[in-house]
């Protein structure tokens, strides 16, 4: 989905937060890319505290089920937007999410706090941490966020499967893993 093409095999999900969390929809909700844009475009905005670190951990013991539409065999990816700095710890529940083998990339909106956001994303940052002055910027990083997102899906689904071959004879990545990979994220 975050490619811009919603294969059959690519599951979205989405967590809201501000002092509460709560999923808004699961992995297996939308089974099509205008399912998942009419969806978002649907979506109220909710200001107020952020508990990141509390998303994050809710993320953590709630996302990832088989019941919410994960699967074993897929890489799991975590893109938190934010537009404040959080009111609680961020570190512990991203470390825990990390050391469950889940992806994390980090998109600051306005006052984000950039040190917090490097703290939050996988390694590294220069391709896990976003910012932008606006919302009305979002579309600016989404190139290269699907190409991060994307690259780091295909690395992911090669690890999952033990292929450890990274290049073709050319060097170039291979596409066709990258487009029929699949990934289970929440954004």
């Amino acid at each position: 989905m975050t490619s811009g093409h919603v294969h059959k095999c690519v599951c979205s999900g989405l967590v809201l937060y501000s002092k509460d969390s709560w999923i808004e929809w699961n992995l297996n909700t939308h089974s099509t890319k205008g399912a998942v844009i009419d969806a978002v475009k649907n979506l109220p905005y909710k200001g107020g505290n952020a508990l990141t670190g509390l998303a994050l951990t809710y993320i953590l013991e709630n996302s990832f089920k088989a019941e919410s539409g994960s699967r074993p065999d897929v890489p799991k990816i975590v893109i938190l937007i934010t537009d404040g700095e959080s009111q609680d710890d961020v570190l512990s529940p991203a470390q825990r999410l990390r050391d469950a083998g889940i992806e994390l990339f980090a998109i600051g909106v306005k006052n984000a706090d950039e040190k917090e956001l490097r703290a939050i994303a996988s390694p590294p940052e220069e391709t896990h941490v976003y910012n932008v002055a606006d919302y009305s910027f979002m579309l600016d990083i989404v190139e290269g966020l699907t190409r991060s997102v994307c690259e780091r899906v295909s690395e992911l689904s090669r690890e999952i499967s033990g292929d450890k071959n990274e290049d073709d004879d050319d060097g170039q990545e291979d596409e066709d893993a990258i487009r029929s990979a699949p990934v289970c994220s929440v954004m």
